[in-house]
């Protein structure tokens, strides 16, 4: 019976020194996350400015477009510049440093010489240890129950180490400072960032201190009132206490306990960090997807002005081309647009001549819708209003749409907003008009379907 007990310590033993192991794992996959996620936080960042500049270069195009014509520079003349995007990093230009928040940004944007590498390396990771030590430390203030301050302690202890490792290859840094500018440029930076580091340290351990002698405080108040724990177990009978065995057992588990614990502590820290960092990357990459679909529409439309010019510089029109014959119909009621005696309306079948439009092409991605049956082209009037009763295919005619997926596209009206072009939605009275070319108006239009006919030759 012994024995089996010996074995059962044992065991359980292993099964604490494997769990302790795993959580020390888990910390260094999560720090390793953190650091990872940092760096493509920044990457995303730099996307997102990249597509601002395309943005900011496209508008400049399109005024610069539009200013080439009379109608559209008295238009100039009267509307405000394009102003270029404001810069999206945090560090200041003037003095070369940065804040605490933006290090990470900085380590990952600006080109090092290779001998201090390994320097910036190991301030980007006492960097990330310190925000964890500091986000810790703040729950602490805010009573949470997961940071106590034994998880201060190991956060603190690590954030120490790391100190030294950084302050071993700063020195080394140090030493090749004379030899480079960009080297002394660099070391003077992390030893900058180094001081706001150490501080940020030594609050946090502040902060530990008063919080440990505030407990240790009630811990003297609550022996003067209940008495000292020891005592009570003193005059508890011989017979009934448990063997030094046992009792080294049960200090082995309550230390197994206190470190676990501030494994999970520290585990729910870094998780709180991986979400935070997650969800400011969903909303950039929201973010990138709408400016990237505004460049692409800011591409066609600068397109569609220098065709224009082109096509009024020639002696001749261009002669459209008939590419096939189409129904459009609206996709959230399956209608079919169709034209008749009250002019544009929604059907539910297919009307025959009166549904089906041909499609032409001039140049570039403009295209005409032909009604078969009036043999007049879609476009739209002065009020803004989408009518089929153009006698030509001018301007006022040229569609866009989305040539990857007809089957379901919005529908452009090239001419509109002084040549910017405006998608189309449906007013309350079932009238089709086109509003502006802004992504926001884009996301409130009405998707359409293209399916090609196929007529015989009696048709």
């Amino acid at each position: 019976m012994q024995a089996h007990q010996e074995f059962d310590y044992e065991k359980a033993a292993e099964e604490r020194r494997q769990a302790l192991k795993s959580a020390a794992e888990a910390k260094e996959i999560g720090r390793a996350t953190l650091e990872t996620l940092a760096r493509q936080k920044e990457s995303l960042e730099r996307s997102e400015a990249i597509a601002d500049e395309n943005i900011y270069i496209m508008d400049k195009s399109i005024r610069v477009l539009k200013g080439m014509t009379w109608p559209g520079w008295v238009a100039n003349m009267f509307s405000k510049d394009v102003v270029p995007p404001e810069a999206s990093g945090k560090h200041s230009k003037t003095t070369g440093t940065c804040t605490s928040s933006s290090f990470p940004q900085m380590c990952s944007e600006r080109k090092f010489p290779k001998q201090v590498n390994a320097a910036v390396h190991a301030m980007n990771n006492y960097h990330c240890n310190v925000m964890v030590l500091q986000q810790c430390c703040s729950g602490l203030v805010n009573q949470d129950t997961h940071c106590d301050a034994k998880q201060l302690k190991l956060c603190l202890q690590t954030c120490k180490d790391l100190h030294e490792t950084a302050e071993g290859v700063l020195d080394e840094v140090y030493l090749l400072r004379k030899y480079s500018r960009d080297i002394d440029d660099v070391y003077i930076w992390l030893m900058e960032e180094m001081k706001k580091m150490v501080e940020i340290e030594h609050k946090c351990e502040t902060k530990m201190r008063e919080n440990q002698n505030k407990r240790n405080q009630e811990i003297v108040h609550r022996t003067a009132l209940f008495g000292s724990p020891s005592r009570k177990v003193s005059e508890i009978p011989t017979e009934i206490t448990s063997s030094e065995k046992d009792l080294k057992v049960f200090a082995e588990q309550d230390a197994y306990l206190d470190a676990i614990t501030s494994d999970i502590g520290e585990l729910k820290c870094l998780g709180g960090a991986l979400h935070e960092s997650l969800s400011t990357q969903n909303d950039i990459l929201n973010n990138i997807d709408k400016k990237s679909d505004e460049v692409s529409d800011k591409t066609k439309m600068a397109s569609r002005r220098a065709g224009r010019m082109n096509q009024k510089k020639m002696f001749k029109a261009v002669r459209p081309n008939f590419q096939s014959w189409v129904t459009i119909k609206y996709l959230p009621t399956n209608q079919y647009l169709t034209q008749s005696t009250d002019g544009l309306v929604l059907t539910d079948r297919n009307c025959g001549d009166a549904s089906i439009f041909g499609v032409y092409k001039r140049q570039g991605d403009a295209i005409g819708l032909q009604n078969k049956l009036t043999h007049k082209w879609l476009g739209m009037n002065i009020w803004g209003n989408i009518r089929c009763d153009g006698s030509s295919f001018g301007s006022r005619e040229e569609w866009e749409i989305d040539d990857r997926d007809p089957s379901r596209t919005y529908l452009l009206c090239a001419c509109a907003n002084w040549g910017s072009g405006g998608w189309i939605i449906m007013t309350p009275e079932k009238k089709l008009i086109s509003v502006g070319s802004e992504i926001e108006n884009k996301r409130k239009a009405l998707l359409w379907s293209f399916a090609e006919v196929k007529l015989t030759e009696d048709s």
